[in-house]
């Protein structure tokens, strides 16, 4: 009996002991700071889309001057992977006059927003509704079904002297990285929830912006997405 006594005791000890660990471990999780995953999709200079016969702009949107003139508008795949999973809140809407440097979208991701803006003068002719009911296309397609809005232009030989095309697509984007790598180093202080993978071949996390507050946006913002 003494045996079998012990022995219930044993387990009995054993088992406390686990349940005080687990709840431990809850309180641990539910008190410690929010942390962002260990794992991230990444990308790299090498990585970003940028197909030849487009216009890209300063503000990170593209241009496609299409067979009856008009040109579609959207943003590009660096912007895209920078802001990862996010949404297209409101659009302007059809018969509008926009000028250059005029917004055209505003993106949410995270409960921060920004403004997209257009590279050239026009009139919308039409709006891609399915954006902004599925703003996945922009995440798959951005240079696709991802387009924007579609604006017949307006001063369209003046705005293409400020928009990039061909082999300067490529250099203009490198630097665009680089830049962006020097946008994230001065932000230091919060550098943790951009994880090590920045420094790790030059990789940088998709969707790294959504980490940081509204105030950060704003500024990356007025540095990338500015219309010259």
């Amino acid at each position: 009996m003494t045996a079998i006594f012990v022995a219930l005791m044993f387990i009995i000890v054993i088992t406390v002991g686990l349940i005080v660990t687990k709840i431990r471990e809850k309180k641990q999780i539910e008190t410690a700071e929010p942390r962002p995953p260990q794992s991230y999709a990444v990308f790299s200079k090498d990585s970003i889309l940028t197909p030849k016969g487009m216009y890209f702009a300063e503000n990170h949107s593209w241009m496609q001057i299409e067979k009856d003139g008009n040109a579609k508008i959207g943003i590009d795949d660096f912007l895209n992977k920078v802001l990862g999973i996010f949404r297209v809140k409101k659009v302007t809407h059809t018969g509008q006059l926009i000028k250059r440097g005029e917004e055209i979208a505003e993106i949410e991701m995270s409960g921060k927003s920004l403004k997209i803006k257009s590279p050239i003068d026009g009139k919308v002719i039409s709006v891609n509704k399915s954006v902004t009911e599925n703003s996945t296309l922009i995440r798959q397609a951005p240079y696709e079904d991802g387009w924007i809005v579609n604006i017949e232009p307006l001063n369209l030989k003046e705005n293409l002297l400020s928009l990039h095309i061909g082999e300067e697509v490529v250099s203009w984007m490198k630097n665009e990285i680089s830049r962006f790598k020097d946008f994230l180093s001065a932000l230091s202080p919060k550098m943790e929830a951009v994880g090590a993978t920045l420094y790790d071949g030059g990789n940088i996390c998709e969707g790294v912006l959504g980490l940081f507050d509204q105030e950060s946006v704003q500024k990356f913002e007025k540095e990338f997405l500015k219309q010259e």
